[in-house]
């Protein structure tokens, strides 16, 4: 990854040593030594994640807390809408988004919600899904293909070719 095209192009920020943010009932959240990942729906930030840095954090990602989110995560798909066309490239996560490019999009993980398919139903005409290549996430990429395949009546790619053990974001 080049950290400066990722800033540039997806906005993201660093946290310090020292960060913290309560969580709306007065609980504090620690976000140190993370990125932080705006996300950004229809022109406006309207969530976050932070992803630990260090290697050392038993919780890799830290989510916005629900109280100051504008529009929760799994009610929408990340990346750049203005770059989707016609065909979209869904992955799990934002690493996978930026490795793959703005016309890729993610379901903030493997699971997905009903919220999510229909932004994808009315999305996308075409559709490949490049889910990591763990036997669970290719089930859900699977389960996936067959919901959209059902509501939307296309059939899906699933990119299932890159290699055992080889991450899409990788």
């Amino acid at each position: 990854f080049d950290p400066d095209r990722i800033e540039a192009e997806w906005g993201v920020l660093g946290t310090g040593p020292v960060s913290s943010l309560d969580d709306g009932a007065g609980k504090p959240i620690d976000y140190r030594n993370r990125i932080l990942i705006p996300v950004i729906w229809d022109g406006a930030e309207v969530s976050f994640q932070a992803r630990d840095v260090t290697g050392r954090s038993d919780i890799r990602y830290v989510s916005c807390p629900v109280d100051r989110e504008v529009v929760p995560p799994k009610s929408i798909l990340y990346g750049h809408q203005a770059s989707w066309g016609r065909t979209g490239i869904i992955v799990e996560g934002v690493t996978d988004v930026w490795k793959l490019g703005e016309q890729a999009c993610a379901t903030f993980g493997i699971n997905y919600t009903p919220d999510q398919l229909a932004v994808i139903a009315r999305t996308f005409d075409r559709i490949a899904i490049v889910f990591d290549p763990e036997p669970q996430a290719m089930r859900q990429a699977r389960k996936l293909a067959a919901t959209l395949r059902i509501r939307i009546g296309v059939e899906p790619v699933i990119v299932d070719w890159l290699g055992e053990g080889v991450d899409p974001g990788s």
